[in-house]
């Protein structure tokens, strides 16, 4: 499956793009000039490269991930620059954390191939390559790029809760007689029902009421109004 998404979105890439813009991509030829109003390079006429492009982008990966969890101070443009060598804090720091996880994810695959967290984590990952590695752009980040990867990222953190939560019932009297999860999923089904009434049946039921007691509406009109 994982090899399966890879093989279909730089497949997608691929065919749009053609095998010469790879060629440049992977010899690392690909340059681009600042944009004026958002200059991520240290200088207003500097180019950005892949290189610096690329280590920059471990900050970036870890803001995605915890934009989901912390979704505030978010905006359009923001006001990050390039890393100018892998040395810097900025770079590091991100670096040997995204490696914790990617070797986390890596220990639950040896120990069980069919993991749904590690499936969740590499669904992130893969789909985040093709914008957030060796390919430069006159945009550091963009939260839009997150669109398809975020699926995996999402399944991750449902796949936590419910398991938290059965955690928490099975060593918590309180919880298990709750039954928080049933009330909720109960009260989603009832509300999505009437809403799909509401709005799909709502004209056919009010032309149908109206055709049947259009007469005891007209007598009573004074007591309905």
């Amino acid at each position: 499956m994982h090899a399966l998404i890879a093989i279909t979105i730089w497949g997608c890439y691929l065919w749009l793009l053609g095998k010469n813009f790879f060629i440049a991509v992977l010899g690392l030829r690909i340059e681009h000039n600042a944009t004026p109003g958002n200059i991520i390079t240290e200088f207003a006429n500097q180019k950005i490269t892949p290189w610096p492009f690329f280590i920059s982008q471990f900050k970036v990966v870890l803001h995605y991930l915890f934009m989901f969890l912390w979704p505030f101070s978010i905006c359009v443009d923001y006001d990050w620059k390039l890393c100018t060598n892998i040395a810097c804090s900025d770079c590091l720091l991100p670096l040997f954390m995204l490696i914790s996880i990617m070797a986390t994810v890596l220990w639950s695959l040896i120990k069980n191939k069919t993991n749904l967290y590690a499936f969740g984590i590499l669904w992130f990952f893969i789909c985040m390559a093709p914008r957030s590695t060796i390919m430069p752009s006159t945009e550091l980040l963009a939260d839009y790029k997150t669109y398809l990867a975020s699926i995996g990222w999402l399944f991750f953190l449902s796949l936590l809760l419910f398991t938290v939560y059965r955690w928490l019932s099975n060593n918590y009297s309180w919880c298990k007689k709750q039954n928080y999860h049933r009330h909720l999923l109960r009260k989603w089904y009832h509300t999505t029902q009437f809403l799909n009434l509401s709005t799909k049946f709502n004209l056919e039921v009010r032309d149908c009421f109206l055709a049947r007691h259009c007469t005891k509406i007209s007598k009573q009109g004074p007591w309905l109004q």
